[in-house]
């Protein structure tokens, strides 16, 4: 057998439930494999995954003094917020070469003479070659077993070229250091087939960099098109890559230490990223996730059904997401009942708006190690018979976090410095420590008067009339420009603080990140943003600049 399947029986652990003061619409669980057979990965002892791991750090290649640095790469003042990835070796003249037109595998493989097909390029560039591809179609590239290499090979576009394959099956029989960085290509599935464009099993060290990748139609029948599938794949780094026209941009399951980092997922009626089961170490940052408008058709599902990140695994950093305009199932989602508890989370310095749901961000069972920090989330209005808005002040807008449960042995949760505009449905008894918030209203307990540490800031805690809402979040005067809560368009908005803003320095320095979050820039990226410090500590996960360069797009 391929791979032998263990059996697990799921621990049954009961579940404090917090009672958070307002009714929630569950709505049904996104759907996705749920866990029954496990399997096991396939002869990695402790031991030899150790050696292997000193065997990547050992091989990593120096990169040329003329290498590209990738898209949203950040400036000399936002060092702290870099994302350590190694730009991709340039072409030269000890480079090989592969291209459509007037390539041959005979070919020695130089610029004069090419290679044409990337299958041979790839047994016999040799380790740590760097292999440059000329414009042209290489129909899908599938790779079932690494080549017998010490150093990792790059093949990416030549300068000035573009590339193209029709799917990436990157698919190894038993797990296996790829050795292999791919960057540069169009990845553009022309037909039918295979419901994920591209697919990473077995394969661990693989690297993903500067992809375009699209489907002919996102909807191809089942779930619809998938950007990046991968299992089994530790230590898989996924950075600038732009998915557009999918049902789902990347799912992962059963990997440690994968990063994806900086890129572009544009789903229609599924997830932006599903961190599925058995993920550990798992790091999501600065990526630019939205929805576009559903329109079913014969091939696609019913209807959508989507978080914008779906967690059924802990051990995961979401750091510096721009995310909005998709999250019916909610925004960002810890389902309920898939893990004995989440561990080891931390959500920090992401910008969240525009969701479909009502809930924001959603926790089930939450264990040991959670920490919120430097997040804004805007819920967006709750509909109402005042003018299209509920007469209760406290419920102008749907909720930005909650809480539902939390596992008996749980810590609870740390909430810092976080700009929720909407409500706060987190009691008193999962709250491990909380310091430095904006709230619009707080429910589930009485904090007429502030927090339990005297330092958040809630800003409606009774009813009003109809008209006599506090307007402090779409005025202008806390965000650098009027808000329309109801988000038409699905455009990127504008969340820097304002020059007057109450949550300019703000927020506890000792208990920030290093970095901030930055503009989307043209290409749709998010730049990481300036470095915090003792004298730059605003809440959200903005720096106040007067740099326009430095700014959110308006």
């Amino acid at each position: 057998m391929r791979r032998t399947l263990l059996k697990l029986t799921l621990v049954s652990v009961a579940v404090v439930l917090v009672y958070v003061g307002v009714s929630q619409t569950y709505g049904s669980q996104e759907s996705g494999g749920r866990r029954g057979s496990v399997p096991s990965r396939s002869g990695v002892a402790d031991l030899q995954q150790a050696v292997n791991e000193a065997q990547r750090a050992e091989d990593s290649p120096t990169p040329n003094e003329t290498s590209e640095a990738p898209k949203g790469a950040p400036g000399p003042s936002e060092q702290c917020s870099a994302l350590g990835l190694e730009p991709l070796p340039a072409c030269d003249d000890r480079s090989y070469y592969v291209a459509v037109a007037g390539g041959s595998d005979s070919n020695p493989g130089t610029a004069a003479q090419p290679w044409a097909t990337l299958g041979y390029a790839r047994s016999h560039a040799g380790s740590g070659a760097t292999i440059c591809v000329n414009t042209g179609n290489y129909g899908t590239f599938s790779e079932k077993a690494p080549p017998a290499i010490a150093r990792r090979q790059v093949m990416r576009a030549a300068p000035g070229q573009t590339p193209t394959v029709t799917a990436i099956n990157v698919d190894y029989a038993s797990q296996k250091d790829s050795k292999l960085t791919i960057g540069g290509f169009n990845v553009t599935k022309t037909g039918g087939g295979a419901w994920r464009i591209i697919n990473v099993e077995s394969a661990d060290g693989l690297r993903l960099s500067n992809l375009n990748v699209s489907s002919y139609k996102w909807a191809t029948g089942g779930e619809g098109e998938e950007c990046v599938r991968a299992f089994f794949a530790d230590e898989l780094i996924i950075d600038h890559i732009k998915c557009a026209n999918v049902h789902v941009g990347i799912v992962y399951q059963s990997t440690d230490g994968i990063r994806i980092l900086n890129n572009v997922i544009e789903a229609t009626g599924g997830s932006g990223i599903r961190n599925l089961y058995y993920n550990t170490n798992a790091e999501i940052a600065y990526n630019h996730i939205y929805g576009v408008d559903y329109e079913p058709d014969a091939d696609s599902v019913p209807s959508p059904h989507a978080s914008i990140i779906s967690n059924r695994s802990g051990g995961v950093t979401i750091r510096g997401n721009h995310m909005h305009g998709m999250g019916n199932s909610s925004g960002i989602m810890f389902y309920r009942g898939e893990v004995p508890q989440y561990d080891d989370v931390l959500f920090e310095n992401n910008l969240i708006y525009d969701t479909i749901n009502i809930n924001a961000i959603r926790f089930y069972d939450i264990g040991n190690n959670v920490t919120v920090r430097n997040n804004a989330v805007f819920a967006g209005v709750r509909e109402g018979d005042c003018n299209g808005v509920t007469k209760d002040a406290r419920f102008r807008y749907n909720t930005a976090i909650v809480v539902h449960s939390a596992a008996p042995n749980s810590s609870g949760i740390k909430l810092y410095n976080n700009i929720f505009v909407g409500i706060v449905g987190v009691a008193k008894t999962v709250i491990e420590q909380e310091r430095n918030n904006f709230a619009w209203s707080w429910l589930g307990f009485d904090w007429r008067s502030g927090s339990p540490s005297g330092t958040s800031r809630i800003i409606t805690t009774q009813a009003s009339g109809c008209g006599n809402h506090n307007r402090i979040f779409e005025n202008g005067s806390f965000f650098a420009g009027p808000v329309n809560p109801r988000f038409p368009g699905r455009k990127v908005h504008d969340f820097r603080l304002a020059e007057r803003s109450a949550g300019k320095n703000f927020g506890d320095p000792s208990l920030q990140p290093t970095g901030s979050i930055g503009r989307v820039d043209g290409d749709g990226f998010v730049v990481p943003g300036p470095c915090r410090g003792p004298d730059r500590h605003s809440a959200g996960p903005y720096e106040f600049t007067r740099d326009p360069s430095r700014r959110a797009p308006p």
